[in-house]
């Protein structure tokens, strides 16, 4: 995201005007991302001029016979790390005082990561859907990980090509972006992370700003400046207009978005496009747009973390506002002061020297923070209390059966209670299943039965059906297949089917309040990814259909609620900052986002003959819901019970349903 300077013979001021759009799409999307649904794709519109801008400096400079890897590094240096490590250091001091232990530990090994430029490698090891944001409050720094990355192969690969023939350096770029391109294409089939994250699979946006560069692209370009400028403009806008999901990765909007830029570049500064976005408020805030981008994220991350539920307008604004100024006071004080001093000797002297001092002791500052836990006596003991994480217990436990040909921790059969007779009850499904297990562990240690849990991250339980989410294309229809399996040899009285249902039902799958999946399913034998090729109550219905034949009752279990921010986390702080109630959520929502996949697992259970168990009286009265119990959070995180919320719910609420529908089918009532 380097920036020319006015001064410079080959100042664009309409590339400034570019940063200005592609840093307002980025801060306007998470922000009001209502607003501008498409705006995270900013982030390849820099990519595109940064390939541009600093694959040019390297020709040139190679072409006349002047290029040095210490003098590119050494501006680099000067370029990105004062105002990158002026936010990390900021924002880790903001954490220091807000963040509860956990979230402050994961910031500072994100800073790190950050610090070391490889944060992309970073998110894409660590991020999984149980992370709050709170831990990420350096995710957008993913970006420059992908772009020093890339600047680390380009400079050598570029020296090598001029050394043995000039005329190679163009065919070998074009020969990168359509590998690159490809392999992001081929990848994002077995992990869309990767193709997001991951440098070789981001190259070719860069690539392309890099192709630009060519004589050759000058020549195309000539006199069709205006055209360019128009057909630019008309691919750019609307991909930072339109919405999709901005981890299905690659798309064609992206393509566009980089297309777009490419073709405004190549346009030339002379193009009446171009001139327009070369005026002055664009081009001021073209030159402040890497600090702005630096700071708005870890500015937002705050405002949310310190307001959960959703920001009000007015914050909302405030935020923006907040982050220019910053961006503005960086740029002027911290930016162009250490990267062009007025003097000599000005600045910092031996800037790779002193870049290498100061990731040094970030990191080991970070690092300290790390192996500290985050500091966690910052709070009381009834808050590290209320923040402990119980969701998600280890199934790693006692009495865990492999699955016949499926290998990999969680993929286990878990035995809960009593082990030897036959097995009364198995509970299958993703992480939600998971969380029942304290509380079907208490209710077996009660009543003594034999019950087992079946679980697989991300996966749900629906025959046929394959989760984006999962490691690789494959993994939980193979699970799936074993957990039927297993199943039909044990063959225990009753199946409980327990998953993030409403994630899973596509919108507009029953009128009133739709609800669209915050992660991506697809049917395991479809050829595609659309929504089309997925259907919720044809694998519903498949999977019921299955037990059914087998002579097993089968459950739906219904109920918990999909809350906008993290309970567990906010009564944690709510109870280290002095106490305050906790964000409203209202009956009218929590019915809102159970109304499609309600529907439709209400229409197939009675069709099919299973049941539905749950209560939303147990969460919510007419008017709204009540989310601790006892001054204990019932919900973990936004969708996952507590440990204490699962035990509430499977014996007050679970065993008594099962019990009464077993008891009705045992005398003919059911």
């Amino acid at each position: 995201m380097g920036t020319q300077q006015p001064g410079q013979a080959a100042y664009r001021p309409d590339i400034d005007g570019l940063r200005a759009i592609a840093v307002s799409a980025v801060v306007i999307y998470h922000f009001f991302p209502a607003a501008l649904p498409g705006g995270f794709k900013g982030v390849d519109v820099f990519f595109v001029i940064s390939g541009y801008l600093i694959t040019g400096i390297i020709r040139r400079e190679l072409a006349e016979g002047r290029f040095s890897l210490w003098r590119f590094y050494e501006r680099r240096v000067r370029r990105i790390l004062p105002a990158l490590f002026t936010v990390v250091v900021c924002t880790l001091a903001a954490g220091a005082a807000v963040f509860m232990a956990d979230d402050f530990e994961a910031l500072a090994r994100s800073a790190i990561a950050s610090t070391l430029f490889v944060a992309n490698i970073h998110f894409f090891s660590e991020i999984n859907y149980f992370w709050g944001r709170e831990g990420v409050a350096v995710l957008h720094l993913w970006s420059l990980g992908v772009e020093e990355q890339f600047y680390v192969v380009v400079p050598l690969l570029l020296m090598a090509l001029a050394a043995i023939r000039p005329q190679l350096i163009t065919p070998a770029i074009l020969i990168g972006v359509i590998v690159s391109l490809v392999a992001c294409i081929l990848v994002s089939e077995t992990s869309q992370r990767a193709a997001f994250y991951l440098m070789p699979f981001r190259a070719w946006e860069l690539g392309i700003g890099a192709l630009l560069t060519s004589a050759t692209v000058a020549r195309l370009a000539a006199g069709r400046a205006s055209v360019l400028g128009v057909a630019g403009l008309a691919l750019l806008l609307p991909t930072l207009a339109l919405g999709e999901d901005p981890h299905t990765f690659p798309s064609y909007y992206p393509i566009f978005a980089c297309l777009g830029t490419a073709l405004l570049i190549a346009a030339g500064s002379a193009a009446p496009i171009n001139r327009a976005l070369g005026v002055a408020p664009m081009r001021m805030l073209g030159l402040v747009s890497y600090s702005f981008y630096l700071w708005h994220w870890p500015v937002f991350i705050f405002a949310d973390y310190l307001r959960p539920g959703g920001l009000p307008f007015h914050v909302s604004a405030g935020g923006i506002v907040l982050s220019l100024v910053l961006a503005i006071a960086t740029y002027r004080f911290i930016e162009t002061p250490l990267r062009h001093p007025r003097r000599e000797g000005a600045g910092f002297r031996g800037p790779l020297p002193a870049a290498g001092a100061a990731m040094l002791a970030l990191t080991v500052g970070a690092g300290g923070i790390v192996a500290a836990d985050g500091f966690p006596g910052r709070w009381d003991q009834a808050a590290l209390a209320a923040s402990a994480p119980t969701v998600h217990p280890s199934l790693l436990g006692e009495n865990c059966v492999w699955l016949d040909g499926v290998g990999g921790n969680p993929d286990l059969a878990c035995g809960i209670g009593a082990h030897s007779g036959p097995v009364e009850t198995i509970v299958w499904g993703d992480s939600h299943a998971n969380a029942l297990q304290p509380g079907f562990r208490r209710l077996s240690a009660i009543d003594g039965r034999h019950r087992q849990l079946l679980v697989k991250f991300g996966c749900p339980p629906l025959a046929g059906v394959e989760s984006r989410m999962s490691v690789a294309r494959g993994s939980c229809q193979t699970y799936q297949e074993g957990a039927l399996d297993y199943i039909a040899r044990v063959r225990p009285r009753r199946v409980v089917l327990a998953a993030k249902w409403p994630s899973l039902a596509p919108e507009g799958a029953a009128a009133g309040a739709p609800t669209p999946p915050d992660f991506a399913v697809r049917n395991a034998d479809s050829a595609g990814d659309s929504a089309a090729d997925y259907d919720f109550a044809a694998a519903l219905t498949r999977t019921v259909r299955l037990l059914r034949e087998a002579g097993i009752e089968v459950f739906i279990l219904t109920g918990v609620p999909n809350v906008p921010w993290p309970v567990g986390e906010v009564h944690a702080r709510k109870i280290a900052w002095g106490g305050g109630a906790l964000p409203e959520f209202s009956r009218a929502d929590y019915d809102a986002l159970w109304y499609d996949a309600g529907a439709i697992i209400d229409r197939v259970a009675s069709r099919e003959g299973a049941r539905v168990v749950g209560d939303a009286a147990f969460f919510c009265d007419t008017k709204r819901c009540e989310l601790l119990r006892d001054g204990r959070a019932l919900i973990e995180d936004t969708n996952h019970l507590s440990a204490f919320g699962s035990v509430l719910y499977v014996t007050e609420v679970i065993a008594p349903q099962l019990d009464a529908a077993t008891a009705a089918a045992d005398t003919g009532g059911g």
